[in-house]
């Protein structure tokens, strides 16, 4: 179809909006039966889930429709099906950095990144890093971890997902995160989207069979009351790459966080039972299921980002949602710099790749290269100043 392309003054309040507006308008310009306005509202119906899983929001009329326009596909192949799970890109990114280096099982209980800010009968004993003049005596970071030990470092760099970091914003940092830095939080949503995956004994469905999706007549209107409501949040399933007795529910909003609740029959009675009823016919019980709990994990509590609609209030809003936080330090004798003590990477800071892996990963090239910078400023200031503090004959 023909590709819209507004002004950011033009643009509508949110992509839910936009969507409705643009339908009932095609709508008015028809001349439908009403079985046929029934089956479009029911069409409508599913590209809205379908929607609401891919943008792993609760409804997109809290979606900016600003993002829309920023949001970048990620050139070349669209799907890469990694032969071993995505711990094969992990295990490569592990390949040059000395195991010692990395720790598991270290929950992080707090964050103390200014240390001047914090009252002293609230501070605690701890080693310095380094005995280096470049340390930053004062206001170096360190972290609290659940199980009682304290690490201090030069540089923290925070890549935890913006769901976690909503969810403790309150009792994770000391002292509290400046009052813009929070703002700018309230513009990055953070929803949850699952899938299901049915294992069969052999395929039921036919050879080409790309999957089944699931348009509703009986319209919009959802009854919670009822135990099966959550399966109104399927979109539909789809066939699994290389598994051919494989079919992925795709479920998202409050649905899939219910979903999350259920025992494992429950949810496979569940689709077993919503799939016989569009397929009109029995079908073979799966011999398993997998499904993913992205809301409940607690290290993660959702899916990925989005963008709200208090992101349309601010083009540096972002920005300031990743910025670092900063402290002045002393640099070597006399001067000062500006000193990156906490770094924000994650999907959620790509403006242009936010909830994708890609935007992950370029994130933290991106703070990487903040910190290279800042390091090779540093040691040519050093020079710098060492050489003019020298005595001229």
């Amino acid at each position: 179809g023909n590709q819209e392309v507004f002004e950011v003054s033009e643009l509508p309040i949110s992509v839910g909006e936009y969507l409705r507006s643009r339908f009932l308008e095609h709508l008015e310009q028809q001349s439908n039966t009403a079985d046929m306005v029934k089956i479009k509202w029911a069409i409508y119906d599913w590209y809205w889930r379908f929607e609401v899983i891919d943008n792993s929001c609760y409804s997109l009329d809290e979606l900016s429709f600003k993002s829309y326009e920023e949001f970048e596909e990620c050139p070349g192949v669209w799907n890469i099906n990694l032969r071993h799970g995505f711990s094969s890109v992990i295990n490569s990114l592990l390949e040059h950095i000395p195991e010692a280096n990395i720790q598991y099982n270290k929950a992080v209980k707090r964050i103390y990144w200014d240390n001047s800010a914090i009252p002293a009968h609230t501070k605690m004993p701890r080693s310095s890093i380094s005995n280096s003049q470049e340390t930053i005596w004062e206001s170096i970071p360190f972290i609290e971890c659940e199980d009682g030990e304290i690490m201090s470092c030069r540089h923290l760099l925070l890549t935890m997902s913006a769901g976690y970091l909503k969810r403790h914003l309150d009792d994770m940092f000391h002292p509290e995160l400046p009052k813009e830095k929070c703002q700018a939080l309230r513009g990055i949503g953070f929803g949850t989207i699952n899938k299901i995956f049915l294992i069969f004994e052999q395929p039921f469905w036919e050879p080409g069979t790309e999957g089944f999706q699931l348009i509703w007549l009986e319209g919009e209107s959802v009854d919670t009351t009822k135990p099966d409501w959550w399966v109104r949040g399927i979109s539909g399933f789809d066939l699994v790459y290389d598994n051919p007795n494989v079919l992925v529910g795709w479920i998202g909003g409050k649905a899939a966080e219910h979903m999350e609740s259920l025992d494992d029959s429950e949810v496979l009675d569940a689709c077993v039972s919503v799939l016989s009823k569009f397929l009109n016919r029995e079908i073979p019980t799966p011999v398993s299921i997998v499904r993913s709990y992205w809301f409940t994990n607690p290290y993660i509590v959702g899916s990925y980002s989005n963008k709200q609609l208090p992101y349309d209030t601010s083009d540096a809003l972002l920005e300031t949602f990743y910025e670092p936080l900063m402290a002045d330090a002393p640099l070597h004798r006399v001067s000062k710099v500006e000193w990156p003590l906490v770094l924000f990477a994650g999907e959620a800071t790509d403006k242009d790749f936010y909830s994708t892996v890609h935007g992950a990963m370029r994130s933290g090239f991106r703070e990487a290269d903040r910190l290279i910078n800042f390091w090779s400023r540093k040691r040519d200031d050093i020079i710098l100043e060492s050489s003019q503090a020298q005595p001229k004959l």
